[in-house]
């Protein structure tokens, strides 16, 4: 039978199993990393790591904070894992060294796994947080990651089910809205296509073709080595885009409205011709500048 003074880590003391009620220190990592060398089945530091990293993701996931993926995380256990190794290796009489006793108190704050680094970078509120919508930490928990990076008295409290509904509903919603944005951009890009070809245009085309001197035609002498060159829409839109974000109009009426115009003043043409994901795009490109 094992006792506590065979199983006692020289740094970090007795092995426990992973604290649940607020987010791990590596300090608290290594000691569940050290419960399951000396109590689990795993016999593989990898193998180790892995269920040591998905027990802080999940830690975390409770919590509501964004992570890195998880391989990521497990091989930041194992760096944990080989650091602790190295200070193993300190003597006795240099355990006193302000090397050891700088790189041992950086263990005893939170084992960050978070994917939004604002915080560290000096952010104290998420409204100055730069980070994409998918990374951010939520509205909710901002405190709560605050106070794990600082003093580390809040506990992770049960989960909300009201809540959960409710933020689980609002995703589902902005998924279908995206979703029926794609098929309203595939559905305007069609009428765009047609309306760019339509049959005045067409005729007008040939009119134009029959009026001009066949000098002016360039005919190839091998009809199989002709080339058709794509024909894309460069232009950017900046006051375009900046109007309709004051107006907040939608980009497939933004389309309707101005290729119409350009159809009536005889301009509308494939290099002209605006589409709905064209302008979704350069409308997100302008916001940013």
């Amino acid at each position: 039978m094992a006792t506590r003074s065979s199983t006692e880590h020289s740094i970090f003391g007795n092995p426990q199993p992973m604290p649940k009620s607020q987010l791990p220190t590596s300090a608290d990592v290594f000691r569940a990393y050290d419960y399951q060398l000396k109590f689990g089945e795993c016999s593989s530091v990898h193998g180790r790591s892995s269920l040591i990293g998905n027990k802080v993701k999940k830690i975390y996931d409770t919590a509501g904070i964004p992570t890195i993926e998880i391989n990521s995380v497990v091989k930041r256990v194992e760096r944990l894992v080989a650091k602790v190794k190295e200070l193993n290796k300190y003597s006795t009489s240099k355990k006193s060294s302000a090397t050891f006793e700088e790189t041992f108190q950086s263990l005893q704050s939170v084992f960050d796994v978070c994917c939004c680094k604002c915080f560290d970078s000096g952010a104290r509120e998420r409204s100055a947080c730069t980070c994409s919508l998918p990374m951010k930490i939520p509205g909710l928990e901002w405190n709560f990651w605050a106070n794990q990076k600082a003093t580390q008295k809040m506990y992770i409290g049960k989960i909300d089910q009201e809540m959960t509904m409710k933020l689980q509903k609002k995703v589902d919603r902005s998924k279908r809205q995206k979703s029926t944005e794609t098929m309203n951009d595939v559905e305007m890009g069609d009428e765009l296509n047609l309306c760019c070809c339509a049959p005045s245009d067409v005729n007008g085309m040939h009119n134009d073709y029959d009026d001009n001197d066949d000098d002016d035609v360039v005919h190839s002498d091998d009809n199989d080595d002709q080339e058709i060159k794509a024909v894309r829409n460069t232009l950017q839109y900046p006051e375009l885009c900046r109007s309709l974000d004051r107006c907040k109009a939608s980009n497939r009426d933004a389309c309707l409205i101005v290729n119409s115009l350009l159809k009536d003043l005889n301009l509308l043409t494939a290099e002209s011709c605006v589409n709905p994901a064209k302008l979704r795009r350069q409308r997100k490109v302008w916001r940013q500048k």
